[in-house]
């Protein structure tokens, strides 16, 4: 059988309690660690600067941090002067993140360049250039000034509200400030979204018009299925089973899905960075809903998509 036996284990246990077999296990180069969360933000920020006039942009949002803020600390290590962090379970931890944010304090006054080793071998995207940004290093004695390393840090620890905002359990009925935000980023998140219109209107109402978006998505089965791409093998009945009544599950939606959402809100792509899965299932062994994938779809892994909120013309 494609579907692996822990998680459709699993998504029973879901029908009997909701908190049974449904805790996230965040992968080994998880958001805990400070050099993976380092290394994925430069290579972020290595799409965002060259459309937000070779700066951090101010006001970023994060969809999803998961385990840890980190992905945010090193925002504001960067110059960002505020943080927004959106989850439906809030995962971290104060003391874990104070950790997190003085390792990343380090390596920043290092200037170390992109780590592409150890646990950020396998990392996506691959940056623009690997180089400690230069942007950076003109600006870090003041970015890293005591006092204000010190303000950050105390905001970490006290959830206070300064620099960090973080809202978990998050969903539409939350309001955030209309045009309040300059970059909007995930990583490894968009694909456990069950409404992805839905999100995307509510990116169109945060983001100021000409902010960006920078979103990796991960369209493996997350080994749910034996093959990278078998999940797309699976018949409903046997999804809805995998699925069970855990608060996320992949969406298995492809790659087109998503570049039509954020079409449709207003967003203009403007590159799409791609990873092809390797030795997968044929697409003929896809089951129906999926056999009418794009070759593009059915291969593809890992996508890297980097769009701007439109700005409305004069007059």
């Amino acid at each position: 059988m494609e579907a692996r036996p822990g998680p459709l284990a699993r998504g029973l246990l879901s029908y009997v309690s909701t908190t049974l077999g449904s805790r996230y296990r965040f992968p080994p180069a998880s958001s805990i660690d400070a050099t993976y969360c380092y290394s994925i933000f430069l290579r972020h920020l290595s799409y965002v600067t060259p459309l937000n006039g070779g700066e951090t942009p101010l006001r970023v949002a994060e969809l999803g941090p998961g385990i840890s803020l980190g992905m945010g600390l090193a925002a504001l290590l960067a110059g960002a002067e505020t943080y927004l962090a959106l989850d439906t379970i809030d995962h971290t931890d104060p003391a874990r993140d104070l950790e997190v944010f003085d390792r990343l304090v380090e390596m920043f006054r290092a200037r170390l360049p992109v780590p592409v080793d150890g646990v950020c071998a396998d990392a996506f995207p691959p940056p623009l250039s690997p180089e400690f940004p230069p942007f950076l290093a003109q600006r870090l004695d003041a970015l890293l000034a005591p006092e204000r390393v010190a303000a950050i840090r105390a905001d970490v620890g006290s959830r206070a509200g300064r620099f960090i905002r973080l809202i978990a359990p998050w969903d539409r009925s939350v309001p955030i400030p209309p045009r309040g935000v300059d970059w909007i980023m995930s990583h490894s998140v968009l694909m456990y979204v069950e409404d992805l219109d839905a999100v995307h209107a509510c990116f169109a109402a945060w983001l100021r018009p000409g902010g960006v978006m920078t979103h990796e998505i991960d369209y493996t089965s997350n080994a749910i299925t034996r093959h990278w791409n078998g999940h797309w093998a699976l018949s409903e009945g046997l999804w809805r089973l995998i699925r069970g009544r855990r608060p996320y599950l992949i969406n298995r939606e492809p790659h087109a899905t998503y570049i039509a959402a954020a079409e449709r809100h207003g967003f203009e792509v403007l590159r799409e960075i791609e990873l092809p899965g390797q030795d997968g299932i044929p697409r003929a062994q896809f089951a129906p809903r999926f056999r009418g994938l794009s070759e593009r779809d059915a291969t593809l892994a890992e996508a890297l998509v980097v769009s701007r909120a439109r700005v409305p013309e004069a007059g």
